[in-house]
């Protein structure tokens, strides 16, 4: 038999107010899970402040002078002098987001009317398409050289090839090198790369072991020197695809899984750190199978990837005073006085130190 509920009360439902959740929500704007790349560089540890300049520049000692050697006894030595430096550089980018309302709104969302802020509302919802942009722009690379928009990314820096050692060389496009520094001219301004079919301990994860050898330099004894990196700090990045073989490898390793049927989800490392599954990546790797003669058709890109990043050398580079610089809010539109609005802007790129500290896989 039917029974009455409160919705069928006509006196409960007009005397009485719904719960209305007040000053909370929850936020379902965004499809990305995971923030990867913006919650990695987005920290002072991930930030270097440059003062002034239109590009962010650095330094690179390129060219040996090659004086040592072997000698004896009243031998006449000659000291060969040579530029052993030149310079990188990428021209600084531009972003923004904002919000606006109306201020007669912001007065009637207040006192004992109002269920959430509608301006922290506003501005949450600006910084989520913040944080979608600087993701898409950290994981992606400018379309050529011609390209003055966009932000150069991993795949700028880190550049594939099916061929195992330091062969990553101009980024697809950029003929000139990364950071205007050919790879041709200079081949130890490279990153790692390596190639595999599988994810078994003798195919992929080996050629990730060597991989991670061979990118961890050290300074020569008694060369030491100021330098960029703030001090090595792996990452290892890739599609969940690749990440869930990965766990099914360390599960098949593991005798003592109990009753878990899923252990190694989100706790399979390498190296003792965490293998990162990242949500942008599964739109931009390439669709087919990794070949060097395809490499423009790839668009720069691995095809089921695997990144390895050292974060010590791998930095955004900020103009002072214009990262997340706000401005407002204020008034800014002459025939609608009663609009304000807030704007943020950052003057920003991306900037990897030392190439060969980092490395890429392909399928």
């Amino acid at each position: 038999m039917a029974v009455l509920q409160a919705d069928d009360y006509l006196d409960l439902i007009t005397t009485t107010q719904k719960n209305l959740g007040r000053f909370k929500w929850t936020s379902i704007i965004t499809t990305l899970r995971k923030f990867v790349f913006f919650g990695e560089l987005m920290n002072k540890s991930g930030i270097k402040v440059q003062q002034t300049g239109t590009h962010a520049q650095w330094n690179l000692q390129v060219t040996p002078v090659k004086n040592a050697k072997m000698t004896g006894l009243f031998a006449v030595e000659k000291v060969n002098t040579s530029d052993t430096m030149t310079t990188a550089s990428v021209p600084f980018r531009h972003m923004f987001t904002g919000w606006a309302t109306d201020e007669r709104a912001i007065a009637m969302n207040s006192g004992d009317e109002q269920i959430v802020d509608l301006v922290k509302s506003l501005e949450t919802a600006a910084m989520v398409d913040f944080a979608e942009l600087v993701e898409d722009q950290g994981w992606n690379q400018p379309i050529d050289s011609a390209d003055n928009e966009h932000l150069m990314g991993v795949p700028y820096y880190l550049v594939p090839d099916r061929t195992e050692g330091f062969n990553g060389l101009n980024p697809y496009g950029f003929t000139a090198g990364a950071g205007g520094v050919s790879s041709i001219t200079y081949p130890n301004h490279a990153n790692w790369t390596f190639s595999y079919n599988d994810l078994t301990p003798t195919d992929g994860i080996r050629a990730m072991r060597k991989a991670a050898e061979n990118i961890d330099f050290e300074t020569a004894p008694r060369a030491e020197h100021p330098t960029y990196n703030t001090g090595d700090r792996m990452g290892w990045y890739t599609v969940y695809a690749i990440r869930a073989k990965m766990e099914e490898v360390q599960e098949s390793r593991n005798d003592n899984l109990k009753f878990d049927l899923a252990p190694m989800d989100n706790k399979t490392t390498f190296l003792g750190i965490p293998v990162i599954a990242v949500p942008k990546l599964e739109k931009l790797f390439a669709t087919t199978a990794f070949v060097d003669a395809t490499y423009a058709s790839s668009g720069g890109f691995p095809y089921d990837g695997i990144y390895g990043i050292n974060w010590g050398v791998f930095k955004i580079k900020v103009l002072k005073g214009e990262y997340m610089n706000r401005k407002g809010p204020k008034n800014g539109l002459e025939q609608q006085g009663r609009i304000i609005q807030t704007k943020m802007y950052t003057t920003m790129n991306l900037v990897c130190y030392d190439r060969r500290r980092c490395c890429v896989g392909t399928k």
